[in-house]
């Protein structure tokens, strides 16, 4: 792939609504699953700190990251099926 293709991928996908970049995800479309982390990764890593804190964890950000891991592989895990059915 050109170097030209792969500046303007992340840009195009940038400009996509939520939904349409689901279905990209879906569909595995190329540096759509990395947009996704770049839109959305500081968000459910941020509620999961803060909803860990709120139950008293002390050490928050340590177990975020392996909670954030979990979430990402329920999302990508039977073919997609929990983003999926964000469309439906």
């Amino acid at each position: 792939m050109s170097s030209n293709i792969q500046e303007t991928v992340p840009n195009r996908l940038a400009t996509l609504s939520a939904r349409m970049l689901v279905e990209r995800c879906v569909r595995r479309e190329q540096g759509a699953w990395n947009e996704f982390l770049r839109r959305y990764g500081t968000l459910i890593r941020g509620a999961i700190i803060q909803k860990l804190a709120s139950l008293g964890q002390t050490d928050a950000k340590s177990d975020a990251d392996d909670i954030f891991q979990d979430v990402f592989n329920c999302l990508l895990e039977n073919d997609f099926l929990s983003l999926s059915s964000i469309m439906n």
